[in-house]
């Protein structure tokens, strides 16, 4: 074997830097590797590095066009060493072809970017499907936020059907009541018939009005369906009435366009040009009608969207008295509604209840708190608080209404006042309290009931007391018109007294009698008034 010539030639694997051709780069047979040294010196000092084999799989940049360069120890050891100008065209060769290669990859990179801007494309769809599929579902949260306030319409249904069934067991009391007064007074048997009757007229209005109810409610269902289907058709009808007359549109561009050609044929195609303009005019007729078809359609659409709103609106309303019953404020019977003096007063007095309950108004609590350094615990134990505080609040006062009585009045007065200071008493660590104005509207609704049913017991010890001849009674006397009560001359409920603006609350005295002190001396509610009576009132024996 012929000894190894040093011919300064760079070993196997080493060749000229593509980005400095004064350096050597080392390549390992797939890509570039770090390592360099200077061209001048790393012929002889990167000997070492011949005995190290070059990967099969792959090739050096020089040996994709040229033919790989000869060293010494290679087949042909007697070859002369290169001149400085085979040196200068072997360089010349690889920066063409380095060249070459930069080409390449720049097309490579233009390729990769339009693939990127293809995928930006695509990422584009998706999002616009995807927030497609958001609407879609908003859309369907709608539809069952519709089909449960359906579910509460038929809830109150249900509770008027309830209520039925309390008025019928009443009725049944009332009969039972009159058949042991009848027994023992016999006189008075006109004034209970017509009691009776008026009782039955009252029941029978009671089962008019829920048959009302539950005729409208069916009816508004009713109505809700077929409008939802009328509207269906109207935009059915629309849609096929717009494509009729785009259709007829395009037929009317065509004919103008026959008419065009036919005017410049006019000469030749007199009798064609005659039909093509009937032609026009009863398409022009017909696209009027359409017209006019299309906008009384609209205006039956605009129509039904509005009894859609009216709908929507009663279904709201149902669900804010849903929301005061969760604070523990039910729609009870109230012993004052059957009295027609009191009705008025007490109706404006519960809705004054309901403003104040639902403004937030009721009971005081902190604007912020936290529950071990976090303000959402805190807020919900905050809300969870307030509306037990509420609930129990609101219970005891309906049992306080519902025990009010001539002798119970100053109890139940007491028992709310005793659950005020409860929920004071225990919300005091974290600030909640019932306001004092709600507290005074709720006594005041329990004054009423008390004021009711002392009402009712002179009326009856009057009617016991009365003789034989009496004439029958007048219908109930209405506190501030003057007139005594019960007959000319006798003594009634004063005629100063009343439950006007400004004049003193439940009649001065003389009042409910010959002589005797009023039920209360201080200013009375006033229907309508922003400002609730003082929480001080008395009836002569407890102030509260």
């Amino acid at each position: 074997m012929a000894e190894k010539v040093d011919d300064g030639y760079p070993p196997q694997g080493w060749y000229p830097d593509p980005e400095d051709s004064s350096y050597l780069r080392r390549w390992n047979g797939a890509a570039w590797t770090d390592e360099r040294v200077p061209a001048s010196r790393g012929r002889r000092r990167l000997r070492a590095h011949d005995a190290e084999p070059v990967p099969s799989s792959g090739a050096s940049p020089a040996d994709v066009t040229s033919a790989p360069v000869l060293h010494a120890d290679d087949e042909q050891p007697d070859a002369p060493a290169p001149t400085t100008h085979d040196l200068d065209a072997e360089l010349v060769r690889r920066q063409a072809e380095i060249d070459r290669l930069v080409e390449r990859e720049e097309g490579l990179a233009r390729a990769v970017e339009d693939r990127r801007a293809e995928i930006d494309h695509i990422a584009e769809r998706e999002e616009q499907l995807v927030q497609r599929i958001g609407d879609a579902r908003a859309e369907l949260a709608g539809i069952e936020e519709q089909v449960a306030a359906a579910e509460a319409a038929q809830g109150r249904l249900a509770e008027l059907t309830a209520a039925e069934a309390v008025a019928t067991e009443q009725l049944a009391q009332r009969r039972a009541e009159l058949t042991q007064f009848d027994q023992q007074m016999v006189e008075a048997q006109r004034l209970a018939e017509a009691e009776l009757e008026e009782l039955r007229a009252a029941v029978e209005e009671t089962h008019q009005d829920h048959a009302a109810a539950t005729a409208q409610a069916e009816e508004t269902s009713r109505q809700l369906e077929e409008l939802t289907r009328r509207r269906e058709d109207l935009a059915r009808e629309h849609e096929e009435l717009t494509r009729t007359y785009e259709a007829l549109a395009r037929e009317h561009e065509q004919l103008t366009h026959a008419h065009d050609a036919l005017t410049r044929e006019h000469e030749e195609l007199a009798h064609r040009h005659a039909g093509a303009v009937a032609e026009y005019e009863e398409l022009t007729r017909v696209h009027e009608e359409l017209a006019g078809l299309l906008e009384a359609r609209r205006a039956e659409l605009a129509e039904v969207e509005a009894g859609v709103a009216a709908a929507r609106t009663e279904l709201v309303d149902l669900g804010e008295r849903v929301a005061a019953q969760d604070l523990g404020l039910y729609d009870y019977r109230h012993p004052a509604e059957d009295s027609v003096a009191l009705a008025t007063q007490l109706a404006a007095l519960r809705e004054t209840i309901v403003e104040t309950l639902r403004s937030g108004e009721a009971i005081t609590a902190p604007k912020s708190f936290k529950l071990g350094h976090s303000s959402s615990k805190g807020q919900q134990v905050l809300a969870e608080v307030t509306a037990l505080s509420l609930r129990a609040y609101n219970a005891e006062a309906e049992n306080a209404v519902r025990t009010a009585g001539p002798g119970g009045i100053d109890g139940a007065l007491t028992r709310l006042i005793r659950a005020r200071d409860a929920v004071a008493r225990h919300g005091a660590w974290i600030g909640v309290a019932i306001t004092d104005r709600y507290h005074a509207l709720r006594a005041q609704e329990i004054e009423l009931a008390g004021e009711h049913k002392i009402r009712r017991e002179r009326e009856e010890a009057a009617a016991a007391a009365a003789p034989a001849a009496r004439a029958p009674l007048p219908p109930e006397y209405v506190p501030g018109t003057g007139t005594p009560a019960y007959g000319a001359g006798a003594p009634g409920y004063g005629t100063g007294g009343g439950y006007d603006s400004g004049a003193p609350g439940y009649g001065a005295a003389p009042g409910y009698g010959t002589g005797a002190a009023g039920y209360g001396g201080g200013p009375g509610y006033t229907p309508g008034s922003s400002e609730p009576p003082s929480p001080v009132t008395t009836n002569g024996r407890y102030s509260h």
